[in-house]
């Protein structure tokens, strides 16, 4: 029975192996894309989460983006009321202005975002999956982030059982773009993303995010990928730079 076994496991060994190489030459062009997972904003706790004792990344399908506030709504929010200076003074003609002309002007940037809060809610709000993430201690924790996205990548088990990312992050402008976002104590914030339905590889999925010295996780959950997403395209020589692992230590710090 023991050599039995042996044999077993030697042969679904070697299958995996043959498979794997299989799929090296056939995903050349990898599929592998970008992550985009824009922040929402500092919430409550959900009553049925505040049983965790920890931070946790939590996915629960049962909540849709249906009326959510994200971050770049907010931003528009607070742009609708006091706009920010250098919409004003990057104007060369602004100096130029009658007090009566600025004053036209700083309502017309007030009412374009106006029009922009409506546009971004009905954009975050488009009935796709939320992702929590719950600090239900008593420390306040740092998550990075680049222009109110979060610094999160998607991972997913390849046919050897290992995790490996199926996405990678954007290119930053510069540093200037990357900042934190503060997670109080019994505090939490969201994110949204659609579950990969397209593929005909089922497999686990988590998410991984890069906190201020560590990343966190979050629980598994399945999907259905192609399987070239594990690969990158080998053409593009510009996406190996910008994997989720380099990102560590990456926000500008001022002294």
């Amino acid at each position: 029975m023991k050599n039995f076994l042996i044999i077993i496991l030697i042969v679904f060994c070697s299958c995996n192996s043959d498979n794997k190489k299989s799929y090296d030459l056939m995903c050349i062009d990898g599929k592998m894309n970008f992550s985009d997972y824009e922040q929402g904003t500092d919430t409550i706790i959900p009553e049925k989460f505040i049983k965790f004792d920890s931070l946790k990344i939590i996915v629960d399908t049962i909540y849709k983006a249906n009326n959510y506030i994200s971050l770049g709504e907010e931003y528009a929010r607070q742009e609708s009321i006091k706009p920010d200076s250098s919409h004003f003074i990057y104007d060369s003609l602004w100096n130029f202005l009658s007090k009566k002309q600025k004053i036209e002007k700083i309502n017309q940037v007030k009412n374009d975002w106006k029009d922009e809060i409506n546009i971004r809610h009905k954009e975050y709000n488009d009935g796709k999956q939320i992702a929590w993430i719950l600090n239900n201690t008593n420390d306040t924790v740092k998550l990075q982030n680049q222009t109110f996205r979060f610094i999160c990548i998607l991972e997913a088990k390849n046919i050897q059982e290992e995790w490996k990312p199926i996405q990678y992050m954007k290119r930053p402008f510069d540093n200037f773009c990357s900042s934190y976002t503060i997670i109080l104590p019994l505090r939490a914030n969201f994110f949204k993303f659609e579950i990969p339905k397209n593929g005909d590889y089922r497999t686990k999925l988590r998410f991984k995010i890069l906190g201020e010295k560590r990343f966190y996780y979050s629980n598994e959950f399945e999907g259905n990928i192609e399987y070239c997403m594990f690969y990158e395209n080998k053409f593009n020589k510009k996406r190996p730079e910008y994997k989720l692992d380099k990102f560590i230590d990456f926000v500008y710090k001022p002294r």
